[in-house]
């Protein structure tokens, strides 16, 4: 798996006080997560993402806690996720979206389908600023919460959108198309694949983000799926930290 640790985000430092950025010290909890107790939640980070062989440097790793404790800053006035708590968007928002990290290919542009708060999209466009980064979600108030982070971080290859997926391809960035197609938590995959197939480019790359039922759910649909002119690739199983649930990657190729 490739390391992160030639990513070390570009832009601005959302830490930083000379530059009116909001600043969140990070604070050791008193509390538990899932049971069990938790250390501060830069070390979680970092034991996280060891455990996705992932070694980002300090820097970009204060980037992507800033990202998550301004989602729970916004989450107070505007309804973007039903997670309360730094640890949880950790370890549920943060690592989950990374997970997903070590399949993807130097260069290839990025589709993230129902981004929702951003996730996986604005994680992958910190850990990897010079990849091209395009989020999708039909609900303006998620997408303007992604466009805030994207100025704030200085994102400028993320471009977060504020439309249907069926309509993407009449934007005017489209191109020829994304190489990666990828959701979280979207859709079933036969309704994911359905929207996302015209988006791919010739030989792209599906990735459904699931939860344990993924490999049933795909069960009796490769029929429909070779139909969409979809391949049923490999599917990859992970533990999320804490005990917070099994995640499974499927990875479809257009064909």
């Amino acid at each position: 798996m490739r390391s992160g640790k030639n990513f070390i985000g570009g832009g601005r430092r959302p830490w930083d006080k000379r530059r009116g950025f909001p600043v969140s010290p990070l604070r050791r909890s008193r509390s538990s997560v899932f049971g069990c107790a938790v250390v501060d939640e830069l070390s979680l980070l970092k034991n996280g993402l060891r455990d996705l062989e992932l070694d980002l440097p300090s820097e970009v790793c204060e980037r992507l806690l800033w990202l998550g404790k301004e989602l729970l800053r916004w989450n107070e006035k505007v309804n973007l996720t039903s997670i309360r708590s730094l640890e949880e968007v950790i370890v549920k928002h943060l690592l989950d979206s990374l997970s997903v990290f070590p399949l993807l290919q130097s260069g290839e542009r990025l589709l993230d389908v129902g981004s929702g708060g951003g996730f996986p999209g604005l994680p992958l466009a910190i850990v990897d600023p010079v990849r091209e980064v395009v989020t999708v979600d039909a609900v303006g108030k998620k997408i303007n919460f992604q466009r805030h982070v994207v100025r704030q971080l200085g994102l400028d290859l993320c471009v977060s959108l504020h439309l249907r997926v069926e309509e993407l391809p009449r934007w005017s960035g489209f191109g020829d198309g994304f190489d990666v197609v990828i959701s979280r938590a979207f859709a079933s995959i036969a309704d994911f694949a359905l929207l996302a197939r015209p988006c791919l480019t010739e030989g792209g790359r599906l990735i459904a983000m699931k939860g344990p039922e993924g490999e049933r759910e795909l069960r009796g649909q490769e029929t429909r799926l070779r139909d969409l002119g979809l391949e049923f690739d490999v599917m990859h199983r992970f533990s999320l930290p804490l005990g917070a649930g099994e995640r499974q990657l499927l990875l479809f190729r257009r064909i």
